[in-house]
């Protein structure tokens, strides 16, 4: 016989049933926790050991500005502008490729979305980069889609390859942006991390 599906995983909602029970009587208790705040989940940790019925209700969103959003994400997203930092300050090609790696491969561990789509990946590494503040951008992305294919062409197949041509559209993307667009992207990726970005 086929094995079961997998259990989907639920989505944070606004009301959480908590049950116990006493293991001398065996009375189970049940309590609901109604409108919870999402902020009270640190994202960077792990799963909460309760489990949330589906709901309606769309769950509690908090709106913050451009600037307090600016700095929410580069919290959540230290580990990735860390990474972005240390690739621009690696001294070797693998060094540079694992440090690379690393940045787009932890991306969608953050956004809590296994299945982030290209896309998804992209925006937030683009903020990243302008977060990381590198200097000779343009130079770097070049010499490493040069490098990489040169000394590692078996790269192109794997991880690796994914990650220097998605860190490559990134940085193409940044030689015409303006405002607006990066604002749009602070919004998209902000609802990624369940807050809302007013102004975005």
């Amino acid at each position: 016989t086929a094995p079961p599906p997998p259990p989907q995983q639920q989505q944070q909602s606004t009301a959480i049933t908590i049950t116990t029970t006493t293991a001398a009587t065996g009375t189970t208790t049940s309590t609901n926790i109604s409108a919870v705040n999402s902020t009270t989940f640190d994202n960077n940790v792990g799963t909460a050991a309760v489990t949330a019925p589906s709901s309606s209700k769309s769950p509690i969103i908090v709106s913050l500005t451009p600037v307090e959003a600016w700095e929410e994400l580069s919290k959540r997203l230290d580990s990735i502008i860390q990474s972005i930092r240390r690739f621009f300050l690696a001294n070797t090609i693998q060094g540079k490729l694992d440090h690379l790696c690393d940045a787009c491969m932890g991306i969608p561990m953050i956004l809590k979305r296994e299945q982030a789509s290209a896309d998804d990946l992209l925006g937030t590494l683009i903020l990243c980069i302008i977060q990381a503040k590198p200097a000779h951008l343009m130079g770097e992305a070049a010499f490493i889609e040069k490098m990489a294919s040169v000394l590692f062409p078996e790269s192109a197949l794997d991880h690796r390859g994914y990650s220097v041509t998605t860190f490559v559209c990134a940085v193409d993307y940044l030689k015409d942006v303006s405002n607006h667009d990066i604002n749009a992207l602070l919004g998209n990726v902000s609802k990624y991390m369940g807050f809302e970005c007013k102004g975005c």
